[in-house]
């Protein structure tokens, strides 16, 4: 927030300009320096003005706002002439393949540079130049006088000197001119020691030197510590001082998965637990972004009735743990929110529960809340989140079946049968059957086996093709332990006309359930009645392969 007197309060408007669009992660990099964005806001983007600046070889004044070392450019604001307002893209190195930062080291947020502008990207309107330095043009080149122009002007100052000063003035400016002209050797000389790569020195000829022996040469202490400054010079000058994004993302999937091993090797107890705080403090200064070691040491302390160490370690856990690590954090937030349900009121888990909804997926903290607060035993509040779930998230059958199975837990059955009502009104007609067959299912499993039957007989007679549906109809008889039910319905099934493939699928079923819930006589009733099926509706016995035990 750099030009701002007072840092703005949560939730306030500012003005920005936009400076930097960062598709990879989904965020901008914005500028509230007031000075920037009434700029910014002024400017104007006239192609003639463009050109003319493009033409003249004069340099404007721009401010840095942006500085992208691992892009290899800053942006700054143009501060006078007709392009006031304009940003103009910098290069902080002068080849693509030059290594560390090169002159990112210039640009300092603020600074004012003199820019020389090179280019405009057509169809984007930005703008691209170069720093201006001083004793060179345009392109780059040292500007030198023509020594005739410079003897006429020597000559021309000569003329117009006293008679008595002529030839001290004579002097001086020969001795000027020498200097001018050694100034000029200099900064060439410079340029050609920038520019000029690294040579080793040669060794020289050595009289004793053996190509064929694998013996290093003895060494006095003088060549060593010369050796090792050198060596220590050069390392200094090669020291990367920034990852590329792929190295960093290298590094981040090692961390990751060295995080995941030490996790996986305390869960099978090759790591003994820790048992003190500072056990626990090695423990998370190793895995700082594992919710599992940070867990475990809130647990620690809420074992031990110390609900504010637990808080403390909650809270440094949210600090330590990477933003992009969204899953860890979650995980994090809940163990707070059970700390605070269980050793807390009402508002202090309240609370944690507002923060939670601030930086994490409102789907996901209301579930998992909701979740908790009912394995805690609080219904009232977790039949709140629920239906608060499902009304901000209406369009998600999920939302819909959990509200359902709480109330089937709860054993309020007339509720649960509502909830299904009021989930057909507001889904998509895509999702109606979904929705239907699990709230069968779950009146299979919690509520009231017959009418279970009756929501699957509906959905069927609808749909009598869906083998899905008749599978998972037939599954759901065979677990609530109706295997006659279930028989009538095998039989419905492979009664049916339908494609042989599909057939071909139930015949199978139902021969399993005969060998596992039936007697012989059962199974070699369904491989007969395979068989002439076979015959009957196909014609040829090859077109469909039975399965071995059903010939």
């Amino acid at each position: 927030m750099e030009g701002l007197l007072n840092r703005p309060a949560e939730g306030e408007t500012l003005s920005c300009a936009a400076l930097f669009i960062d598709s990879d992660f989904g965020c901008l990099e914005l500028s509230a320096n007031p000075e920037v964005v009434r700029a910014a806001s002024k400017a104007k983007r006239k192609a003639k003005a463009v050109k003319k600046a493009l033409e003249s070889d004069s340099a404007a004044k721009a401010a840095v706002v942006l500085v992208k070392t691992e892009l290899g450019y800053a942006t700054l604001c143009i501060k006078s002439g007709p392009l006031t307002g304009r940003f103009v893209h910098v290069p902080t190195r002068r080849h693509l393949n030059d290594r560390g930062e090169g002159e990112a080291g210039m640009f300092v947020v603020g600074d004012v540079h003199s820019v020389v502008l090179e280019a405009e990207v057509k169809g984007k309107g930005e703008l691209i130049g170069t720093l201006e330095k001083k004793g060179r043009n345009k392109r780059g080149r040292a500007e030198k006088r023509p020594k005739e122009e410079a003897g006429r002007k020597r000559n021309a100052s000569s003329e117009s000197e006293p008679p008595g000063r002529k030839r001290s003035r004579k002097d001086s400016g020969a001795s000027s001119q020498e200097d001018e002209d050694a100034q000029e050797v200099k900064e060439e000389e410079m340029e050609q020691d920038e520019e000029a790569p690294d040579v080793k020195p040669d060794p020289g000829w050595e009289e004793d030197f053996d190509p064929w022996s694998n013996e290093e040469k003895p060494r006095n202490d003088e060549d060593a510590e010369n050796e090792d400054e050198s060596a220590a010079s050069a390392s200094k000058k090669k020291l990367k001082t920034h990852i590329s994004k792929r190295e960093k993302k290298m590094l981040d999937r090692l961390e990751a998965e060295e995080i995941a091993r030490a996790e996986q090797r305390v869960l099978d107890g090759e790591e003994a637990e820790p048992e003190t705080a500072e056990e626990f403090d090695r423990l998370v200064l190793s895995s700082p972004d594992s919710s599992l070691c940070w867990i475990k040491y809130i647990a620690f302390h809420a074992g031990r009735k110390e609900s504010g160490k637990a808080r403390e370690v909650a809270k440094r856990a949210l600090e330590k743990i990477g933003f992009r690590e969204g899953e860890e954090r979650l995980n994090v937030y809940m163990a707070w929110l059970n700390l605070e349900s269980s050793l807390g009121d009402e508002e202090s888990a309240e609370g944690v529960l507002q923060e939670a909804l601030k930086y994490n997926d409102q789907y996901k903290v209301y579930s998992r809340a909701a979740a908790a607060f009912e394995q805690g035993g609080n219904k009232e509040r977790a039949e709140a989140l629920y239906k608060t779930l499902a009304k901000k998230f209406r369009r998600e059958s999920e939302a819909w079946v959990l509200l359902g199975t709480h109330y089937f837990r709860s054993g309020d059955l007339k509720e649960a049968r509502f909830t299904l009502q009021r989930a057909v009104q507001n889904l998509d007609r895509k999702d109606h059957v979904g929705v239907t067959v699990k709230f069968g299912l779950l009146e299979f499993k919690l509520g009231e086996a017959e009418r279970g039957k009756t929501v699957f007989e509906t959905v069927l007679g609808n749909f009598p093709g869906r083998t899905d549906l008749w599978s998972v109809y037939a599954d759901a008889l065979v677990k609530a332990g109706e295997a006659e039910a279930a028989r009538a319905v095998f039989e419905r099934m492979v009664s049916l006309r339908l494609q042989p493939k599909k057939m071909k699928f139930f015949f199978k079923k139902y021969l399993a359930f005969e060998e596992e819930h039936g007697d012989q006589q059962g199974a070699d009733r369904v491989r007969k009645k395979a068989l002439e099926y076979v015959e009957g509706t196909v014609g040829l016995s090859d077109q469909i392969k039975v399965e071995p035990g059903m010939e």
